[in-house]
Formats: structure tokens, sequence, C-alpha cells
């Protein structure tokens, strides 16, 4: 074989090798997407959805005048009825953080635990931090000694301030999930799993 033939057909394999690379890199990163970070998202959306009413309802009801043992009941119901689901889109996202190493699946999962947990160190502290709802129920259980207008106007003001970053949390969630969506495609590349140690 001439050199200058060698030479062509080495390129040309090597721009196959590449191509057929990147083309593995693309479906590996996709693949990972459409079968773990779509249906994450598909199972959040009713959950946040359930999540952000919990605290809309309880607001309504502290406006309505309901006793603070009726309304911590139906919240205790209401926040029971998610757990499991709520419980399995963490630990989703927490296996997401811990063995997938690229930036737009971490950025996503992290914006899912802030959902629930607000914006702290929970992976380290997990099992210490109460998630927003049972933080919810804590607060109301301990306003419970004092009397009907203050406890009233402090819940008030934290239910209000709870809505409105879970709103944002759920902004962001949406902003990471779509950015992920948008680089599995358009900026294909290998995603590289931790070694479990």
């Amino acid at each position: 074989m001439e050199p200058i033939t060698f030479f062509l057909d080495t390129v040309t394999k090597l721009a196959d090798r590449l191509i057929n690379m990147e083309k593995n890199k693309r479906q590996d990163k996709q693949v990972l997407f459409n079968e773990i970070a779509k249906p994450l998202y598909e199972e959040l959306e009713p959950v946040a959805r359930h999540y952000i009413e919990f605290f809309q309802k309880a607001r309504k009801e502290i406006d309505n005048r309901e006793s603070l043992a009726n309304i911590m009941s139906r919240l205790k119901e209401q926040r029971d009825e998610t757990t499991i689901s709520r419980i399995k889109v963490q630990e989703t996202a927490g296996q997401i953080e811990t063995y997938v190493n690229d930036q737009d699946f971490k950025n996503f999962a992290e914006a899912i635990r802030i959902f629930f947990y607000g914006p702290q160190d929970i992976f380290k502290q997990k099992r210490e931090s109460a998630s927003n709802s049972l933080a919810a129920l804590r607060q109301m259980k301990k306003l419970q000694t004092e009397k009907p207008r203050s406890w009233r106007d402090g819940l008030i003001g934290y239910l209000d301030k709870t809505i409105l970053d879970l709103e944002e949390a759920w902004k962001s969630v949406v902003k990471y999930y779509e950015v992920l969506k948008l680089h599995s495609i358009s900026h294909p590349r290998l995603v590289n799993k931790r070694k479990v140690e």
C-alpha cells in the first residue's frame, strides 16, 4: 500500500472512529437523560404541585380561622399521602448527584433537593435536616402554645415566605431540567460515572 493511500485510509478510519465516538457520547447522555432525568422530572411534577398546594391550603385554612389542631391534622394527612413519592424523587436525585459525573445532572439533582429542603447542605446533613413540610408542621406545633392572633400572624408570615421560596425553587428545577434536556441533545459528551469507593 502506498504511503499516501495508507495515510488517507488511516485518517478516514480515525475520522470514522471519532464520529462513532461522538455518536456514542450523544447516545450515552441522551440515554441517561431519557432513562433517568426525564422520568424523574415527570414523577416530580405532581409531587411538587401537591407540595406547593400543601402550603397554600394551610395558608387558606388559617385565613378561614380554622383551629390550629384541625389544620395540623389535615396537613399531616396530606403530607403522608405523598411520602413514598417524595422519598423516591429525593433519593433518585441523591443518586444522580452521587454517581453521575456531569454538571448538568448535578445542577438538576441539587435543584430538586433545594426544592424540598431549602438552600442548605442537605446531602451531608440529610437526616438531621427537616423538609419544608415537616418544618411547617413543627412550626405549627411550636406556635400552638401561643395566643390565636399571635400564632396566626407568625404562621401566615412563615407560610407566605415558604410558598414564595418553593415557587422560586420550582422555577430553578424547571430551568435546570430544560438546560439538561437541551445539553443532552446539543452538547453531547460522555457522562462518566464515579467509581464507588
